[in-house]
């Protein structure tokens, strides 16, 4: 079966629209529950859920002006084959639009912009997921052999794209659950207050959060993944 490309849900900002995106090779069943969207494939059962109070955790002297987050939590459900990968990417409104690589440690992050205006997307890198397996925290811990760090390659299941993140779903087993987020702030282009030479990368810094600040921020139940009708 040809793949299929779910437009699960997108965020408007000065640059374009930036979309969620699951292309799944199966077909899959969507709802949503208010800020949450459940996902049923033919061996997975998909949990996102959408915040947009990013900015207010953000220090003072490295504010943004709007945000946007999503968690993505999967558990396999059955030992079938499908392949799955999810994207974060901003659709750029005109030609004057740019993108370069932002990462620093611990964050895979992409810097879009035009004269005016500047977006960033963000996620966890290979060494944060590396970690998280270590501790089996929603990364199965076999694969910790396969993320990691090394020089400049970094070594995680996302790639960049030309105005966005490819995050691909690795194979999991019956019962193995696995944890991404994507993290998108935008700003007015403007020097930095510490360094007046440079550009202020504020949006860069709002990215940059891990996995357990989150899920602390956003007061997330464990449990909330195995029960579609519960409520945060």
């Amino acid at each position: 079966m040809k793949p299929r490309k779910n437009n699960i849900d997108s965020f408007q900002t000065e640059l374009g629209k930036v979309d969620f995106i699951l292309i799944i090779s199966t077909d899959a069943d969507v709802t949503k529950l208010g800020d949450r969207i459940i996902i049923k494939t033919l061996s997975y059962f998909i949990e996102i859920i959408a915040f947009d109070n990013l900015k207010e955790w953000v220090r003072e002297d490295f504010s943004v002006e709007t945000s946007m987050g999503w968690i993505i939590r999967v558990i396999k459900i059955n030992d079938l084959k499908e392949d799955i990968s999810i994207q974060c990417l901003l659709n750029p409104k005109d030609e004057n639009i740019s993108s370069d690589i932002d990462s620093g440690e611990h964050l895979n992050a992409l810097w879009i912009e035009n004269d005016t205006y500047v977006v960033s997307i963000g996620t966890e890198d290979g060494e944060v997921m590396k970690y998280r397996a270590k501790v089996n925290d929603w990364m199965p811990s076999r694969f910790q052999n396969v993320l990691g760090y090394q020089g400049n390659s970094e070594l995680s299941f996302t790639n960049y794209l030309d105005f966005g993140l490819n995050t691909t779903l690795p194979e999991l087993r019956n019962g193995e659950k696995i944890y991404f987020h994507y993290l998108v702030a935008t700003n007015k282009r403007k020097k930095s207050k510490y360094h007046p030479n440079e550009d202020d990368i504020s949006t860069n810094y709002a990215v940059d959060f891990f996995k357990e600040t989150i899920i602390e921020k956003l007061k997330i139940k464990e449990l909330q993944l195995f029960n579609p009708n519960t409520t945060k």
